[in-house]
């Protein structure tokens, strides 16, 4: 997992002058598939919510099926989003 941070044009306003973007980047050795979950906060008990919430270790191992669910819905990149 990776935090990420930038600036994209398309994202200022005027509550977010510089278009900032902050987002945690998960990162599927297996499938090398990447997802990105949008968070200001990067935290351990955060990082372990959004594990825990989405199912993606159930009993001590990978769940396949959480994790093809969880692509499903964060697998765009942030920097791919701004060209669709």
């Amino acid at each position: 997992m990776n935090y990420k941070s930038f600036n994209l044009i398309v994202e200022r306003s005027k509550i977010n002058p510089e278009g900032t973007v902050r987002c945690l980047q998960f990162i599927f050795r297996e499938s090398r598939q990447k997802a990105e979950y949008d968070s200001y906060v990067i935290k351990q008990k955060r990082i372990a919510n959004i594990i825990v919430r989405n199912n993606i270790i159930l009993v001590g191992e990978l769940n396949n099926d959480a994790i093809e669910k969880f692509l499903l819905v964060n697998g765009t990149e942030s920097s791919e989003r701004i060209r669709l």
